[in-house]
């Protein structure tokens, strides 16, 4: 069976530009490039030669997805194997009003579960989810498999349903339903989407300015409390972008413990969330995350006057940390090549003439093993350090002194 052969040109006739292959009996991974809000549509060209393609991943038997354009809301409901999306609905309904009957594709026959799809106002910010085990599937979160695409759990075919229930060809944007007003302004306030910024990875310094060592304090734990509490009722990829936010501004602010705390939310989510997709992609997911996280905190600095303020009275800025005099350059050498490896600096060592260090997950240079073609791979990446960047390191994690001279009076003063 070919599904992208059979329906890419069905769907690019009926308007839908954005059509993508996926792997033979796959649901992921689309080629880069096509999805989220920059994602760009493929051309004809590229559609056509897709379709006439008969090895790898992406070609005439691979399965087809759509990446929705602006102005159209896929509502993707999970009712099935402990997932309880169809109360979720039903409880939105009894409050905002029945959604109208529309197209629905999916691959599961049970009368709850699959994506339903909707024409809504262009440009409005939408969240990831409404609700526990339901999505909003947009322009910039994910893309929907759609007929003929095979599913690889059941090996069963995706269809399309019409307002009747019954099966249908695929629909053109026309066909679909109007999302009523009163659930477009419940989700999204009105609020108009603002241009999102070409992805880049945290710096060295940023990661050591937000990414606090220590035991985690008590705002940090917190922090890590409520994004169990949003899983019961918000879908888990807004829960856990809201918890990554928040620890990560903790940690700005000179909270301690923001790291070993981001760890363990970083194995709770994709935990969570593996089984479903088992495409490894939930690494790559959390590791933009945290990026994205920083880049947004440091972009937007707490005050001064701001900072500090530790749930436990403990302060990354104050003497908990512990101290080093680099008044003499050459003692300040002969302390770092010994602290190199320990403490507030393991995961730094040297290799031949370089200093290098193993980034933890989150951090620049950090690659999911899946992404390296490593399928039981550990953690442990080596990457060389710049100079700059163990010195913001040592700044952040140590209280470095030096001798300063004012008013012909020499003093002790904190760098």
């Amino acid at each position: 069976m070919t599904p992208y052969r059979t329906g890419a040109p069905l769907y690019f006739q009926a308007g839908w530009a954005g059509v993508i292959p996926l792997p033979p009996k796959k649901k992921s991974a689309p080629p880069s490039g096509y999805t989220g809000w920059n994602g760009k549509d493929p051309s004809p060209k590229m559609i056509e030669m897709w379709c006439n393609e008969t090895t790898g991943d992406y070609q005439a038997a691979s399965n087809i997805a759509i990446h929705m354009p602006e102005g159209v809301l896929g509502v993707d409901v999970d009712h099935y194997g402990g997932k309880t999306g169809g109360d979720t609905l039903a409880q939105l309904e009894a409050e905002l009003g029945a959604l109208p009957p529309t197209r629905i594709s999916g691959a599961r026959n049970d009368g709850v579960s699959g994506i339903y799809w909707f024409r809504v106002e262009p440009g409005l910010r939408w969240p990831t989810g409404p609700g526990k085990d339901i999505e909003f599937i947009h322009k910039g979160h994910r893309y929907a498999v759609v007929w003929p695409s095979i599913h690889p759990d059941t090996g069963d075919r995706y269809i399309w349903v019409d307002h009747s229930g019954d099966e249908c060809p695929p629909p053109d944007e026309d066909e679909l339903a109007w999302m009523p007003d009163e659930w477009q302004i419940r989700f999204t306030n009105g609020e108009v989407r603002e241009e999102q910024p070409e992805y880049r990875a945290a710096t060295e310094a940023e990661r050591a300015q937000c990414l606090t060592e220590g035991e985690p304090c008590k705002a940090a734990r917190n922090a890590l409390a409520k994004y169990q509490e949003r899983t019961t009722v918000q879908a888990r990829h807004d829960s856990m972008i809201k918890t990554v936010m928040a620890l990560v501004r903790l940690g700005e602010q000179g909270h301690l413990g923001v790291m070993s705390v981001l760890t363990e939310l970083h194995k709770r989510f994709t935990g969570e969330v593996a089984p479903d997709r088992r495409d490894g992609s939930e690494q790559g997911e959390f590791q933009r995350a945290v990026n994205g996280a920083i880049a947004k905190v440091t972009a937007t600095p707490t005050p001064e006057d701001k900072k500090g303020r530790c749930g436990e009275k403990q302060n990354i800025n104050s003497g908990d940390r512990p101290r080093v005099d680099v008044r003499n350059a050459a003692h300040a050498a002969d302390w770092l090549r010994a602290e190199l490896g320990r403490g507030q600096l393991s995961g730094m060592f040297r290799r031949d003439d370089l200093l290098v260090h193993t980034p933890r997950i989150g951090e620049e240079g950090y690659l999911p093993p899946q992404d390296l073609g490593l399928i039981d791979a550990g953690p442990a990446q080596v990457r060389p350090i710049p100079t700059i960047a163990i010195k913001s390191l040592i700044e952040t994690r140590h209280q470095c002194w030096r001798t300063t001279t004012q008013y012909a009076t020499a003093r002790r003063a904190p760098r």
